[in-house]
């Protein structure tokens, strides 16, 4: 490896280290999934991260936010909302859990 490679690939690693995001934000849904509202959530879910308001207006989700969403079922949401989200099946008496928000 030559050594203007070597500097250009530190410098790659350097700027890659940069973008790192370390102050993750977390958006949490609780409640049942409405079939309006969490269609128009797709396009947040998607690469792209914005969401499209119905008056027009687009609305940029920020590097470092993720979505949660607590749900009891899936009943009311197409196939195109729940391929773009990750599951976690947990069935309700194997866990209990508790939430302390007083940071």
């Amino acid at each position: 490896m030559h050594a203007d490679e070597k500097n250009d690939e530190d410098a790659e690693k350097k700027d890659h280290m940069d973008k790192m995001i370390t102050n993750w934000r977390w958006l949490i849904l609780d409640g049942p999934v409405d079939t309006i509202w969490v269609e128009n959530l797709n396009t947040v879910l998607d690469d792209s991260k914005v969401l499209c308001l119905a008056n027009g207006h687009r609305i940029g989700l920020p590097n470092g936010m993720r979505l949660v969403f607590e749900v009891d079922n899936l009943s009311e949401a197409s196939p195109a909302t729940i391929s773009r989200c990750a599951m976690v099946y947990m069935v309700r008496r194997a866990y209990q859990f508790s939430l302390d928000l007083s940071h």
